[in-house]
């Protein structure tokens, strides 16, 4: 890649969703942003099926590597793929997204702005940009993405002092991302917060812009948004437990938020929608709280385990 261009190495893991796969080449491929000079695309399959020939009709328009792993979480994943990068800048997006033309395009606008010849110093910048469900008529996803925008709004009030991008749509300059780690493996769920976190403390900063657009379809059912957030209550314990490993004061719940989940959806909705949306918000709340459960009695026993059998004890 040249280097008289802000370069992009742009990171997508995956798993079992070709279809959402082409979807999200297909804006790539339409961005109106140097190609072949500026951009490659990082594909990482986390253990499933083969994407090949997802991948193949493109492979003209993009510069683009494939890489293969065993099933490990999209934290690994990303991290696969951000030890292959070549770019001045690792931008993270999902099979399930769509950025928007110019993408691209506004991430380099942005970069210029906040000096990204000087990122690798203590001044580097995060940025987040804005995400928009496309699903308008799945309630379960409107309400899933009305929770994420919520998180924006509280933990984002000032966009030069952001603390939380969801990692459908975050970007970092390459070698402060190395330095500090990367995304944590063991994390499954909830690795965007942590990576947030530890990037605060690290001393750098993070920055959010609403014209960085991407468009989302993650298309649920009841018992699959029930899944999703019983995993986010999973790890956010995980969360919690490395927070406090780290010495940082607890986390104390701000009813604040707890307040607009229920209040949003009679802001943005249709009234039949929004009750049936502000029903489904309070589910996921309910499930966050019994996956967070759920991983802390998982915890406990192995740490018991860990206590009770001898060390070295064998059959």
């Amino acid at each position: 890649m040249l280097k008289n261009a802000i370069s992009f190495s742009i990171i997508i893991p995956t798993y079992n969703r070709p279809a959402q796969l082409v979807n999200c080449l297909t804006a790539l491929a339409d961005q109106q942003y140097s190609k072949q000079q500026a951009f490659e695309v990082i594909v990482v399959n986390d253990g499933g099926a083969s994407v090949d020939s997802a991948i193949r009709p493109f492979q003209q328009d993009l510069t683009i590597t494939l890489i293969n792993q065993q099933n490990t979480g999209p934290a690994q994943a990303r991290n696969q793929g951000a030890a292959a990068a070549q770019g001045d800048f690792l931008v993270f997006t999902d099979d399930d997204c769509r950025p928007a033309p110019d993408w691209l395009q506004q991430l380099a606008k942005h970069c210029e702005r906040l000096g990204y010849e000087e990122q690798s110093s203590k001044i580097a910048v995060m940025i987040g940009g804005q995400t928009i469900n496309t699903l308008s008529k799945n309630l379960y996803s409107v309400a899933s993405q009305m929770i994420v925008d919520l998180a924006y709004q509280y933990f984002n009030p000032q966009p030069s002092q952001a603390r939380f991008f969801a990692s459908n749509n975050m970007v970092f300059p390459r070698e402060p991302f190395l330095k500090i780690g990367g995304f944590h493996p063991a994390f499954r769920t909830s690795e965007d917060r942590e990576i947030c976190d530890r990037w605060l403390r690290s001393g750098y900063r993070m920055q959010y812009v609403s014209d960085v657009k991407i468009y989302h379809a993650h298309r649920l059912s009841l018992a699959s948004f029930w899944r999703q957030h019983l995993s986010y209550g999973r790890g956010a314990f995980r969360y919690h437990t490395i927070r406090t490993q780290r010495g940082e004061p607890p986390f104390r719940p701000d009813l604040s938020f707890q307040k607009q989940i229920l209040i949003q959806p009679f802001k943005r909705l249709s009234l039949p929608q929004a009750v049936v949306v502000a029903g489904l918000m309070c589910l996921s709340q309910a499930a966050s709280l019994v996956g967070y459960q759920q991983e802390r009695r998982r915890q406990t026993a192995e740490r018991l385990c860990e206590t009770l059998l001898p060390i070295g004890f064998t059959k």
